[in-house]
């Protein structure tokens, strides 16, 4: 895994498209895995590229 290639995962309250490259607030992803759970909510996995984003990505020193 390089700066690059990135992996993260959570909790969503919607469903996300698989398998198309999504911009988001801490940068751009796909999906790669979710699965819906109790309360419908979703756990979803993700591979990122690029760069990471945000106020986390910052913290850890991988943000331009």
């Amino acid at each position: 895994m390089s700066v690059g290639e990135w992996y993260g995962g959570g909790i969503s309250k919607r469903p996300w498209p698989d398998h198309e490259l999504i911009d988001t607030n801490i940068g751009t992803i796909k999906i790669i895995n979710q699965t819906p759970n109790s309360n419908d909510l979703f756990t979803i996995e993700f591979k990122g590229y690029g760069l990471p984003q945000g106020p986390l990505a910052a913290e850890m020193g991988l943000s331009e």
